[in-house]
C-alpha cells in the first residue's frame, strides 16, 4: 500500500511540474486611464504577462470570434487577425485592399509572437506586448497593472472627446465614448461616409411617431469636443445621422439614400454610406462597457 501511495504521490508531483506556471498575483488593466472589467485577470506564464484577447479587442472597438481553435479578431478598420492557440504565428488579412489601379485585392501578412496564444480557464490569452502590436496600442506592465495607451486623436491640434445622443419617443440618452482609437475611428467614419451633397429632406426630425411621406428620423447626434465636454452646448464638430422611414408605398426619394448625414456646422446634407452606417452600428454594439459612459438620460 505504501508503494502505491508513493507512486500516486510521485505522479501528482510530476503532473504539477507539467502544468503552466501562472502567477498568483492579481493584475489590473487600464485603457487610456479607464479601468477595464474582465472575467479573467491577466496572468504571468513562463515569465510573460498574458492578457485576455476579448476584453482588449472589444474595448478598442473590435469584435472577437472563436473558430477552429483560433481567436479571430475583426478590427474596426476591416482587418482580420487570426491567432491559433498554441501557435506563435499570427495571420493578418485585409479583405478589401485597393491597389493603384482601383482593383480590390486581399492582403495577407504574418507575424511571429515570442510566445503562443493560450487558453486559461476557457478564455483566450495573448502575450501582452504582442497584443499591443496587433491592436496598434502601447501596452506596458507597471506594479501589478497592465497599462494600455493609445495616441490622443486630435481635431484642430487639440485632443478630442466624443459624445453621441439617441432619441426615443420621449426623451434621449447622451453617452460618452472613451478611448483615443475609438474616437478617431468614429471621426474617420463620419467624415469618410459623406457621399453626394443633397438638399435638406422635405421632412425630418426626432419624433418617431411623426411619419409623413419621405420622413427622415434622427438616428444620432455625434459631438466632438476639444475644450472639455459640455452637453448643454454644441461641440467643435457636430454631425447628425438620419434614417429614412421606408415602407411599402413610401420609397426613398429620388437622388437621396436610406441614410443622410447632416454636417451641422456647415449646415450641409449628404448621402451617407450604408456600409459605414452598419460599421458604426456594429462598433457601438461591440464596444466594451467600460469604454462608454452615460452622461444624461431623460427617456421615460
Amino acid at each position: 500500500m505504501k508503494k502505491v501511495l508513493l507512486m500516486i504521490g510521485t505522479s501528482l508531483l510530476l503532473f504539477a511540474f507539467a502544468l503552466p506556471c501562472y502567477a498568483a498575483q492579481k493584475i489590473a488593466i487600464t485603457l487610456d486611464g479607464v479601468p477595464l472589467t474582465t472575467e479573467i485577470a491577466p496572468v504571468i506564464i513562463k515569465g510573460r504577462t498574458y492578457v485576455p484577447a476579448r476584453v482588449i479587442a472589444e474595448n478598442l472597438g473590435a469584435s472577437v470570434d472563436w473558430k477552429d481553435n483560433s481567436v479571430i479578431i475583426y478590427t474596426a478598420a476591416g482587418e482580420m487577425i487570426t491567432l491559433p492557440v498554441g501557435s506563435k504565428t499570427v495571420t493578418s488579412t485585409y479583405p478589401d485592399g485597393v491597389d493603384e489601379t482601383g482593383e480590390t485585392y486581399t492582403a495577407v501578412g504574418t507575424y511571429t509572437m515570442e510566445q503562443p496564444a493560450r487558453t486559461v480557464n476557457g478564455r483566450a490569452m495573448v502575450p501582452l506586448r504582442d497584443m499591443g502590436l496587433l491592436m496598434g496600442a502601447n501596452i506596458d506592465y507597471v506594479k501589478g497593472t497592465v497599462i494600455i495607451t493609445t495616441v490622443p486623436y486630435r481635431i484642430n491640434d487639440k485632443p478630442a472627446e466624443l459624445t453621441y445622443e439617441w432619441h426615443m419617443t420621449a426623451g434621449s440618452s447622451i453617452n460618452q465614448i472613451k478611448g483615443n482609437m475609438n474616437i478617431g475611428q468614429m471621426h474617420y467614419w463620419l467624415t469618410e461616409g459623406k457621399g453626394v451633397e443633397v438638399a435638406a429632406p422635405v421632412s425630418y426630425g426626432c419624433n418617431v411617431n411623426l411619419d409623413p411621406p419621405n420622413y427622415y428620423y434622427l438616428d444620432k447626434h455625434y459631438r466632438f469636443y476639444t475644450d472639455g465636454i459640455d452637453i448643454t452646448k454644441p461641440g467643435q464638430e457636430n454631425f447628425d445621422v438620419y434614417t429614412h422611414t421606408s415602407y411599402d408605398g413610401n420609397p426613398i426619394p429620388e437622388g437621396y439614400s436610406q441614410f443622410l448625414l447632416h454636417d451641422v456646422d456647415q449646415d450641409k446634407w449628404y448621402q451617407f454610406d450604408a456600409e459605414i452606417y452598419e460599421k458604426i452600428d456594429n462598433f457601438l454594439l461591440n464596444l466594451g462597457d467600460d469604454m462608454w459612459e452615460n452622461l444624461s438620460n431623460t427617456i421615460l
